[in-house]
């Protein structure tokens, strides 16, 4: 900086000297802790992109896997129980006594009556060999009814294909009173292969329930429905606790059933706004549907991470907050005693019999005493701190104070 004293000589002096006007600490402070704000954002911001994004989506796709696993086992179990249903009514239509009976009453060695007397006691046996068994009905080979016992269901409940099929068939589940059953078709073979009758057994499904009691790990909101077709309709049940459905769409709107194409395509999962869905096809008529809301999947996780962020920005605010306690009282110090060496200073400057004006290494005016303003006449308040030396000159020239000079340029 250059120092000048009016009245005697001129010295020039390299340094740096305080300011008349400290920076505005206070408005420090404030950019700080907005800036702070800003970064903190920033963060919350990058780490939803990069991090809560990312996790969202691995975790709809780890959802969606469980579910379609959950659903190919859960079908799997019921595939097992329909060929079980299958079986069970294969070995009652094996048995050779049931059978010779039949072929003798077919014959006529013997009577209705001396029949029904003898095949009783063989079908109850075998009713009460499996609780899953409610009811056998057995046909000649014309398809008449010969005997019935316990349950006996509608013929249009019958599997498809009953009269010629030599397999056992499967069909259901068929509502009978306030209950559902499965109803199995099993061929009367000779030991040459010839058909000469169908008992028609009819199954509890207690073992289909049971796959699906609780929630089953589908979750707190997991529901599990069978769907199955009668004729072009479209029927649903509640796999947990029987009930039908009156409405498919009740349960998975129109646009998530042709998503997840359940009579075209053996598996399949679709994402809605609420749900989440998968199906496992089990018979050409019978499919399986697992529901699951999303918000039990990202709900909680959304919570979750809510709550860690918000705490993380909670911590990081009340770092900002304690940093601002502890430097407003430090900067009303500072203020305090820059204030006070200013007032010094002034007063030193001020008391000095010379005038004085100090320059910054821009030849802006950085401190001056009332003795300069006097010696060179300026009026009061045009002197300030940030004036140049040259409009300072100018100033005296327009005022007509520095009396004639040739080139007021070269003087400068």
């Amino acid at each position: 900086m250059c120092l000048q004293i009016e009245g005697g000589k001129n010295f020039g002096f390299e340094g740096t000297v305080p300011q008349r006007h400290i920076g505005d600490i206070k408005g420090l402070q404030r950019n700080l802790l907005r800036f702070s704000l800003a970064g903190v954002m920033l963060i919350a911001a990058l780490t939803a992109l990069f991090v809560m994004v990312p996790m969202q989506i691995q975790l709809r796709d780890a959802s969606v896997t469980h579910l379609t696993q959950i659903a190919r086992s859960k079908a799997d179990g019921i595939t097992q129980i329909l060929s079980r249903t299958k079986s069970i009514a294969a070995q009652i239509s094996s048995r050779t006594r049931a059978r010779t009976l039949l072929q003798s009453l077919e014959s006529g060695d013997i009577g209705k009556t001396q029949f029904d007397a003898a095949i009783a006691p063989i079908f109850q046996a075998a009713m009460d060999s499996s609780e899953e068994v409610l009811g056998i009905t057995r046909l000649n080979s014309r398809g008449e009814t010969v005997f019935s016992t316990g349950a006996t269901p509608d013929r249009k409940t019958w599997p498809v294909g009953w009269e010629d099929s030599i397999d056992a068939l499967v069909s259901g589940p068929t509502a009978m009173g306030y209950g559902k059953y499965l109803v199995a078709s099993s061929p009367i073979l000779t030991p040459d292969g010839r058909h000469v009758g169908v008992d028609i057994v009819t199954l509890s499904m207690a073992r289909v329930f049971d796959l699906f009691t609780g929630h089953a790990d589908m979750g707190k909101t997991g529901r599990a429905f069978l769907l199955y077709r009668d004729g072009d309709r479209n029927l649903m049940m509640a796999l947990q606790d029987g009930s039908d459905i009156e409405r498919v769409e009740n349960v998975i709107s129109k646009d998530l059933l042709d998503e997840i194409s359940v009579w075209s395509s053996p598996a399949g999962v679709a994402i809605g706004d609420r749900v989440t869905a998968a199906h496992e096809q089990i018979t050409d008529g019978l499919a399986l549907i697992l529901r699951q809301d999303v918000d039990e999947v990202f709900g909680d996780l959304n919570d979750n991470l809510i709550y860690s962020g918000v705490g993380v920005l909670g911590v990081v605010l009340l770092g900002i907050c304690g940093l601002f306690l502890l430097l407003n009282p430090l900067s009303e110090r500072v203020e305090r005693l820059s204030g006070l060496m200013e007032t010094q200073l002034q007063l030193a400057l001020d008391n000095m019999p010379n005038g004085l004006c100090m320059f910054d290494e821009d030849l802006r005016i950085v401190a001056y005493n009332r003795s300069y303003q006097d010696i060179y006449g300026f009026e009061e308040g045009f002197l300030q701190p940030g004036i140049t030396r040259s409009e300072a000159f100018w100033h005296l020239v327009d005022k007509g104070l520095l009396g004639p000079l040739e080139d007021h340029k070269e003087t400068i």
